[in-house]
């Protein structure tokens, strides 16, 4: 019979969680510098929507969906039955 000998392979060594929150600080900290501080300001502000100075614009769909929701239900029905009618 034909066997390999399994190799001993040491386990990875496990962090602390102290030394994981001074990897994660410092990744954190080049992200940063990579992105910018005043691009980081103006990411957290459209994602919060809080910040008034930032012009935040909704995307296309967002604005077709507020547009649709406006509309009347049997408009919109009626719309929807000519598209599919258009489509055939």
């Amino acid at each position: 019979m034909f066997w390999s000998k399994k190799s001993k392979k040491k386990p990875p060594e496990k962090q602390t969680r102290e030394q994981m929150l001074a990897e994660l600080k410092q990744n954190a900290q080049g992200a940063r510098e990579a992105i910018g501080e005043k691009n980081l300001q103006k990411l957290a502000a459209q994602i919060t929507g809080k910040k008034p100075d930032v012009n935040v614009q909704p995307s296309p769909m967002h604005q077709a969906r507020e547009i649709l929701n406006k509309m009347d239900d049997g408009r919109l029905a009626d719309n929807l039955r000519a598209m599919a009618k258009d489509e055939d």
